[in-house]
């Protein structure tokens, strides 16, 4: 699952990204409105983006009349926009995870952290979560099948938190647990692919919501380039946390599509989907690769940037043909790359048409093993919408 979503505002041009998950999960992320969203600054509070203070919720759908004080070890206000990490820049290494360590100290007493990942294999992070559970945070963190199997850290914190998400006179919204899925959590098969950290307050920030490529494993830091988006909204967060618990119940619900916050989300899976029905397939269909007008009469190339960890199977060979038709009509389209399937690749490099669309491999390969790569999954338009 990754977040999808497309402005209802105007249709001029505007910036636009594109968030593709090529496994269960595609998301479409619009830029917000310019001064809604705010990457850095002291002065970002919830009312300086319209948010009221009483739009906390602290537990799973209980409602609270202010914001909880903050009683936390940290005061970190989290930034909206997308963040992201570099592994071969030092300073930019741990760009997410000092932001996630940073996020997860501001969470005061009486709130929730809710989190559904695929990997979790970072020491730092299960010991700001632990430390978050003893100062009486409800922590409930959902974690793929695999994890066990996988990653120390995981253990640990399950050990730590225990597994069991009920008990006899306890609210189960205010219990502290981390488990693992049978499955996909909301799938028939599969494996839970998504990347969703939510937040009900994070100092003086309500209900917010984070998604992106980043897993919190030191391997997300040290061997991949990642990202991550941070987005305030009562009513996305809300959504997501719906997801969460229909996640946690670990039987299948499937597909999901709603609108919140000036966007639209899509949650897979959703079985049986071909090019003809695939919701990202069809929102790139709507990009037009010629700009309106500007007040000279001037017109110019939509700009397609690409950073996909993988153009795999059925989808990213029906995937490829979408860019390379955008391609093909005049768009601005460069791409970069972690893997690709040959069929793909067939289609992306092939001569016909405007030739070869420009893309290069983001991979480092040691003793014959890819062992540093991108792990992206994003698609940034600037661009005209056709509607």
């Amino acid at each position: 699952m990754h977040p999808a979503a497309r402005s209802r505002r105007s249709r001029v041009s505007r910036g636009l990204v594109l968030t593709l998950t090529m496994a269960l999960a595609a998301t479409l992320l619009l830029v917000a409105p310019s001064g809604a969203s705010r990457a850095r600054g002291a002065a970002t509070t919830p009312s300086s983006i319209g948010l009221p203070a009483t739009a906390l919720l602290t537990g799973g759908s209980a409602r609270s009349t202010a914001l909880l004080p903050l009683r936390a070890p940290d005061r970190y206000v989290p930034p909206q926009g997308a963040k992201f990490n570099h592994w071969d820049i030092p300073r930019y290494r741990n760009t997410i995870r000092r932001h996630m360590l940073h996020t997860i100290n501001s969470v005061p007493r009486g709130a929730t952290i809710r989190w559904m990942v695929f990997s979790f294999g970072d020491w730092a992070i299960e010991k700001a979560l632990v430390r978050a559970r003893n100062r009486g945070v409800s922590v409930q963190v959902l974690g793929n099948y695999k994890n066990r199997e996988t990653w120390a850290p995981w253990r640990k914190l399950t050990a730590t938190l225990g597994s069991r998400t009920s008990r006899p006179g306890r609210d189960p919204e205010r219990l502290s647990w981390a488990r693992q899925c049978r499955f996909s959590c909301r799938g028939w098969g599969g494996n839970l692919h998504v990347k969703l950290y939510l937040f009900s307050q994070v100092a003086s920030v309500p209900a917010v919501t984070m998604y992106g490529s980043w897993n919190p494993t030191w391997v997300a830091n040290q061997r991949q380039w990642n990202h991550l988006d941070t987005r305030w909204d009562p009513d996305t967060y809300q959504h997501y946390l719906q997801i969460f618990a229909q996640a946690k119940r670990d039987r299948p619900v499937g597909y999901a599509h709603w609108e919140s916050g000036g966007m639209e989300n899509f949650v897979f899976p959703r079985p049986g989907t071909h090019a003809g029905d695939d919701p990202i397939n069809a929102e790139l269909g709507k990009i037009s690769c010629v700009s309106p007008p500007d007040p000279a009469g001037a017109t110019r190339a939509t700009v397609v940037r690409i950073g996909m960890y993988v153009f795999g199977g059925s989808r990213g060979t029906w995937m490829a043909r979408r860019i390379r038709s955008l391609w093909n009509q005049g768009c601005d389209v460069g791409i970069v790359f972690g893997f690709a399937s040959p069929r793909a690749l067939s289609i992306l490099y092939s001569p016909s048409g405007r030739g070869r669309i420009p893309m290069k491999q983001a991979m480092k390969v040691e003793h014959g093993i890819p062992y540093r790569y991108l792990h992206h999954k994003f698609v940034a338009v600037v661009t005209r919408l056709n509607r």
